[in-house]
């Protein structure tokens, strides 16, 4: 998948070729970031997904490959006394403009004075500007605020790209729910799963946990480890028609993940080194809900491999079990 610079409204310029299936990862959302920018502003960019999976690294390098202006301003992160247009290419005809701002809460009133000072440099500048909110779901009331400005910049045919990122999902949703509904380009980012990493940068499954956030330590943490792995895997592979969820009933008896998609649902257990024990919840469960039982999946010890499991998708249980 090559990576493209925008080099102005509806034109794409080639710059670097990937090669790897991490850099093809990277370079197709980096494609559909950029894809965007080269028309006229059309929906708000808005980019969500957990912390540490990257969101600002991929606006900050897609900011880096387009000859437009642009503005990054993280909603979490202290504020600095200027607001300069750049730091990125400046056409040879102006000059890079700064403007000296008070410091100020993070507030509706701080969005809609920054989202002013935008729409002037869009105007200015006359080919576009790209404004971006980090964080954005920190800022109370930003919903309805955002559809408001944006509206209006429509309105007036300001020239002006916003985007959006959000690591809260259901702050982030409530506010989606609520005003902006038709007016987003949405991009979700998640955690790389094993297989994208292992092929990428040739990832044993140690290694995989331990970047993941998971440190090496004792079998008796490890099987928490893994079972905490396991249960971010189908979180994150499973589509919106697929839940996942844990189960206990009043006997203490556990499954660590069922999931239902309709009317079906498939357990699936985790069984690594100390915790070797007799399934007696997955037993339960399994009495209880017989014909809706589409099948089990036992992970680790006498059962799938962990690092085979973690490159299939929630969706194939209900396909192949």
């Amino acid at each position: 998948m090559p990576i493209f610079m925008v080099s102005g409204p509806g034109e794409f310029e080639l710059i670097e070729e990937p090669n790897g299936r991490g850099m093809r990862e990277k370079g197709k959302m980096l494609l559909r970031f950029l894809r965007p920018l080269a028309e006229p502003p059309k929906q708000i960019i808005a980019i969500f997904g957990p912390r540490q999976t990257g969101k600002t690294t991929i606006v900050r390098q897609a900011l880096s490959r387009i000859d437009l202006e642009s503005r990054y301003l993280a909603v979490d992160e202290p504020e600095t006394d200027e607001f300069r247009f750049g730091p990125h290419r400046i056409p040879s005809d102006t000059v890079e403009t700064t403007f000296r701002l008070p410091q100020a809460r993070r507030d509706t009133e701080w969005l809609v004075h920054n989202w002013e000072a935008a729409r002037r440099a869009a105007e200015r500048f006359g080919r576009g500007f790209v404004l971006v909110f980090d964080e954005i779901q920190k800022i109370d009331r930003w919903s309805e605020t955002v559809k408001g400005l944006w509206d209006a910049d429509r309105a007036s045919g300001c020239p002006l790209h916003v985007v959006i990122l959000g690591s809260a999902p259901l702050l982030m949703q409530s506010g989606l729910n609520e005003s902006l509904a038709g007016r987003l380009e949405p991009l979700h980012v998640t955690h790389w799963s094993f297989d994208k990493m292992a092929t990428a940068f040739d990832c044993d499954l140690p290694s995989y946990l331990y970047f993941g956030g998971y440190p090496g330590a004792d079998r008796t943490f490890w099987g928490h480890i893994v079972e905490s792995a396991v249960g971010a895997h189908l979180y994150n592979t499973a589509p919106s028609d697929i839940r996942v969820f844990y189960w206990r009933d009043r006997k203490s008896r556990e499954v660590d993940f069922v999931l239902q998609r309709g009317s079906q649902v498939v357990t699936v257990e985790v069984k690594i080194g100390p915790r070797k024990r007799r399934l007696r919840g997955k037993e339960a469960f399994e009495q209880g809900f017989r014909s809706r039982l589409r099948g089990s999946v036992l992970v680790g010890d006498g059962g799938l491999p962990l690092n085979e499991f973690l490159t299939m998708p929630a969706r194939q249980w209900f396909e192949e079990v």
